[in-house]
């Protein structure tokens, strides 16, 4: 009887089981009186925008305001369900409780361990900041969810070499670069870190990468041209639009409008997200450690001779290495590990140097912290 009721215990918390209910919490967390709040003051800007989409067809591209996929979700949104608070928090909501299954996906490539995925998709549930601003109708979380499914749709295409993975890349980056002006931050770390392991030849793209790529890049400007061009109705966004961002940001970071210390975010973390932040600088330096190993020595003392109590060396002891410690494979979990942390750090150093400090930019540092944070775990 005994043995019977500790494997229903077993059974219950299984793996899947664990993984469900921390995806249900995530869920119940985001969704939860989803409305108590009265809107902060950007996201009545951007309910308003979604608003006059709806009801006058009327949207063109400010970079001020970031980009048009938000408006015309939300729109979609007030379309089906009628405009109301609820309504226009219910997509950040559920794209920010979508991470947890993108990271599910990442351990079913075997990037990621049962242990690995379990506390890095609670971290994901119940971190503050993750909680906060999937339930406020702003870019960030949107753009949050596209940049993990780039990154799992890529790892995917690598293990398997499909073009539907490509196609799927390119449909994340057209999304995530229709949201905001500081996703090219994460594309070109991924591509710096890509032409690194190329060139050290760590991977093996497959044959068709090529080709695969051709297409993937099509689909991504294809969505851009689409949104950007208000579906055909502004097409002078598509020759104007990046040059009007390049230039109102690069305005916003000489003029320190919402100014802050370099370290402004490392307070945030510690303000609200210490476990992930103090785990993190730990996983970091294991993969330090596991990768750049001291070797050793053992002392080995002849000579001496005992008086009474006390030990005489001496003075010419001899000195023996003991086996070096080996460094860890670099098989594709530490490269996906290594790449983690360079996102990280290099997430920290580049929301550290722009002059716009904001709480939800927190959030595209927090989600490599947690990668990190689990590493070893």
């Amino acid at each position: 009887m005994t043995a019977g009721f500790q494997s229903r215990i077993r059974a219950w918390f299984s793996f899947r089981n664990l993984f469900l209910a921390i995806f249900l919490l995530a869920l119940l967390l985001r969704l939860f009186f989803l409305d108590l709040k009265l809107f902060h003051h950007d996201e009545a800007v951007h309910a308003w925008f979604a608003w006059k989409l709806m009801t006058e067809g009327s949207y063109a591209y400010d970079p001020m305001y970031h980009g048009p996929f938000l408006y015309y979700v939300t729109a979609g949104m007030f379309t089906i369900f009628g405009d109301s608070d609820l309504v226009a928090r219910i997509l950040p909501a559920l794209f920010g409780a979508a991470i947890i299954p993108v990271i599910y996906w990442i351990h079913t490539l075997g990037y990621l361990d049962q242990r690995q995925t379990l506390v890095a998709s609670l971290f994901v549930a119940v971190s503050p900041s993750l909680v906060y601003f999937s339930r406020f109708l702003r870019h960030d979380i949107f753009q949050l969810f596209f940049t993990v499914l780039i990154l799992a749709a890529i790892l995917a295409y690598l293990e398997r070499g499909r073009l539907r993975y490509a196609l799927l890349t390119g449909l994340a980056i057209g999304c995530g670069m229709s949201l905001k002006e500081d996703m090219p931050i994460f594309l070109i770390l991924l591509a710096v870190f890509a032409l690194f392991l190329i060139l050290r030849k760590k991977i093996r793209l497959p044959d068709s990468w090529l080709r695969d790529s051709v297409v993937g890049l099509i689909v991504a400007v294809g969505i851009m041209v689409v949104f950007y061009s208000s579906f055909g109705i502004h097409p002078e966004i598509i020759q104007t639009g990046w040059i009007r961002a390049y230039e109102h940001w690069a305005a916003m970071h000489g003029m320190c409008r919402i100014c802050g210390p370099w370290f402004f975010y490392i307070l945030l973390f510690l303000l609200y997200e210490v476990p992930i932040f103090l785990l993190a600088i730990f996983g970091t330096a294991q993969f330090a450690v596991r990768h750049n190993p001291v070797p050793s020595l053992i002392s080995r003392f002849r000579g001496g001779e005992k008086a009474g109590q006390e030990t005489l060396v001496g003075p010419s002891p001899e000195i023996r290495p003991a086996h070096p410690v080996q460094p860890a494979a670099w098989d594709r979990k530490e490269l996906f590990f290594l790449f983690c942390i360079f996102w990280m750090l290099s997430s920290i150093a580049a929301y550290a140097y722009i002059g716009e400090k904001v709480p939800w930019l927190i959030i595209h540092q927090i989600l490599p912290m947690i990668f990190v944070s689990v590493y070893l775990m």
